[in-house]
């Protein structure tokens, strides 16, 4: 069940996190979709990425309808809630998961990946990493080359989209500091807060956001098709 007010007065500023196995989700989803979103939908060839694009589009819509407001989208194809003040979202899937981020009045990104074997060992990190981030990469020390390169990349991803430049930013171009468990994405555009999801070995995942503030991350279930939740991201002023 989605709920929390996040960014309520009174308390220090906080992300709401989302995260769900399509494959666990309930039938129906795709109630909260438009015609449009639906024929894509048909469109997929794979299930799963059916799924994943069912269930990370109603989550979106569910979000927006729980305050009122309406799912629309940028030129670079980023969502946005329209008519719901100062509430930033970021969506992203990959193959068996898809993750929601929200905020109100705090700009962010979030990214997961699927650790999965090919990228990591082929030339891909090479347009990812800096040259620093390459040599951590092929230390002998590291523990996991694969895991750690998709670690970069969701870093890096979020902080394109907190930007709102999503791919057309140059992964290569943005360095990543890291201190205990949380880090630092900079380019020449600016500098925005990371932290890391907790997502077992499967998958990582990161949320930028342009100031340091907590994660509440909540694991969802179901959906409550087709009902929806005012109460969430209500400003509770």
């Amino acid at each position: 069940m989605i709920g929390g007010p996040p960014g309520t007065e009174g308390e220090s500023a906080a992300v709401e996190v989302w995260l769900a196995r399509p494959e666990r989700m309930p039938d129906g989803l795709d109630a909260w979709l438009s015609p449009e979103e639906r024929v894509r939908a048909a469109r997929y060839r794979d299930a799963a990425a059916s799924q994943g694009f069912i269930a990370s589009r109603a989550l979106l819509h569910r979000a927006a309808a729980s305050i009122g407001g309406a799912v629309t989208w940028t030129r670079r194809g980023a969502p946005r809630i329209e008519h719901a003040g100062d509430v930033f979202v970021s969506a992203s899937r990959t193959r068996g998961l898809v993750a929601i981020a929200v905020a109100r009045g705090i700009r962010l990104g979030v990214d997961v990946e699927r650790v999965r074997p090919g990228p990591a060992e082929g030339p891909l990190p090479a347009s990812v990493l800096t040259a620093a981030e390459h040599e951590l990469l092929d230390a002998p020390d590291q523990p996991d080359r694969r895991a750690a390169f998709f670690r970069f990349w969701a870093r890096k991803e979020s902080f394109a989209k907190a930007l709102g430049i999503g791919v057309e930013l140059p992964l290569s171009t943005v360095d990543v500091s890291w201190s205990a468990d949380v880090g630092v994405a900079r380019n020449r555009l600016g500098s925005y807060s990371i932290r890391d999801l907790d997502l077992g070995a499967e998958h990582v995942g990161a949320v930028a956001t342009e100031t340091p503030c907590d994660l509440r991350v909540h694991v969802l279930d179901d959906l409550e098709v087709p009902e929806a939740d005012v109460a969430l991201l209500s400003t509770g002023a």
